[in-house]
């Protein structure tokens, strides 16, 4: 099998010179190719390190090698939407792409063969149709150290799936991408919205996020950093600070996913459920002005399934994101303020994104190192994106295996408190708090699963 990252978003390719495509080998449209032996090693372009297929065009590889090649898309081969790729044998190996498909890129629309005895370098992968997405051989830490020394002893598998603003690109890359943006007035290639009304302040607008393709073959957000009248700078993970009413950008990267079921999932009794490493934004409210705090009409549901689902995935990825049922409490009914012993099932929902419940937060991977008579449980702490925090998240210093120098923030649950002007979090210090108003703007970390 190939690794290959099939999705329709924009990559740039279709305006990009041929100049920037096919380190090796470039296929015009209309055009035919067939590699019958030969090596391509230690090539590279931003698209198609050793070969790019155009719209119209075909490339049968019958045998030959293509090593150590890389780019931003498709360390080994792009191949266009229109255009058609066989891969009857030969091997590709060691390619690498900073931005999707080490191997192979395929966009959505193309035609894509393998034999079998094709030798593509493999690392463990989930298969549907032409998505593949790579399960990391080595495992990352959960949680972190918690202030009374607890530390989770949880190790996961994790997936990348999508992608979203997270690095803060530092101040000379700030500034040049603020010169080049000035200077060139590139068209934007979409908007990422954080909240459902904007906030303008001194002629700015916070909470929009335009994002821009760079010379790098990157893809970069410009907004407004926004911190509450409390707060004037914050410090990223680079240790830069940024004061607030700065204009400041973001990289847009794939989105790590810790695996929480990889056995389950192995032995192929449940579906795979992925929760982000991180919290990946601020500034959302768990409701607004009209709405209950239940989960089913929460303004957070509504931002999970419609703006974050809409702007993370392309539409292949969303091709294996499962519509879930979820259970969700009702308000009264847990006992407060001990743990509920289950998710009550008077009231469910089917979510493609949705946040974990409170009784899920107290059970299972998350009751290592638990510890209620002081800070709660170390496997809750989570760190935040850069972007998050300049979307209005508060930091906490309790370190993480993200950020073992000290930073987490609070994070949303989906469950409902006794009192309807409340929703659950998980607390700074990884408890399970009892409420907290739910028009407070806390993190988003979301959870999906995945029909493979």
């Amino acid at each position: 099998y190939a690794e290959l990252y099939a999705a329709s978003e924009d990559t740039g390719a279709s305006t990009a010179p041929a100049s920037q495509k096919g380190g090796a080998i470039f296929l015009a449209p209309n055009t035919t190719y067939k590699m019958r032996g030969g090596k391509i090693q230690g090539k590279t372009k931003n698209y198609g390190g050793a070969v790019f297929v155009s719209s119209g065009a075909t490339f049968i590889m019958d045998s030959g090698t293509i090593n150590a090649c890389s780019a931003v898309y498709g360390g080994g081969i792009y191949v266009q939407a229109g255009a058609t790729c066989i891969i009857n044998g030969g091997s590709i190996t060691s390619c690498t792409a900073t931005k999707a498909g080490p191997a192979i890129y395929i966009e959505k629309g193309a035609e894509f063969t393998i034999d079998p005895k094709a030798n593509v370098d493999e690392n463990e992968i989930v298969d549907r149709n032409l998505l593949k997405i790579n399960v990391s051989t080595e495992k990352t830490r959960m949680g972190g150290t918690s202030d009374d020394g607890a530390v989770s002893s949880i190790s996961l598998y994790t997936v990348e799936l999508g992608s979203y603003p997270q690095t803060y690109v530092g101040g000379d890359m700030n500034n040049e991408l603020e010169t080049w943006f000035e200077t060139t007035n590139p068209s934007k290639v979409k908007t990422y919205t954080i909240r459902e009304k904007t906030i303008s302040y001194y002629g700015k607008t916070f909470g929009v996020w335009d994002a821009y393709l760079y010379d790098d073959g990157n893809m970069y957000v410009r907004g407004y950093s926004y911190f509450d009248y409390s707060r004037r700078t914050y410090s990223f993970r680079n240790g830069e600070n940024v004061e607030e009413n700065q204009c400041v950008w973001f990289k847009i990267e794939p989105i790590r996913w810790l695996i929480l079921n990889y056995e389950q999932w192995q032995a192929g009794t449940e579906a795979i459920e992925l929760y982000s490493e991180i919290i990946l934004t601020g500034m959302i409210p768990f409701v607004t002005t009209g709405y209950s705090n239940t989960w089913e009409n929460s303004f957070a549901r509504y931002w999970c399934n419609n703006v974050f689902y809409n702007d993370a995935f392309s539409d292949r990825e969303k091709e294996i994101i499962q519509l879930s049922r979820v259970k969700n409490n009702l308000r009264g009914e847990d006992p407060i303020p001990n743990l509920p012993t289950s998710d009550k099932d008077s009231l469910a929902t089917e979510d493609y994104v949705y946040l974990k419940s409170r009784y899920e937060m107290g059970s299972g991977l998350f009751t290592e190192n638990d510890n209620y008579a002081t800070n709660g449980n170390a496997a809750r702490l989570c760190s935040q994106s850069d972007f998050a925090i300049c979307n209005d998240l508060e930091i906490s210093s309790f370190k993480t295996f993200y950020r073992p120098e000290g930073s987490n923030s609070t994070y949303w649950l989906r469950s409902a408190t006794e009192n309807e002007s409340k929703a659950y979090c998980v607390a700074a210090m990884g408890t399970l708090a009892t409420g907290a108003s739910a028009t407070r703007t806390n993190g988003i970390r979301p959870a999906i699963r995945l029909i493979v």
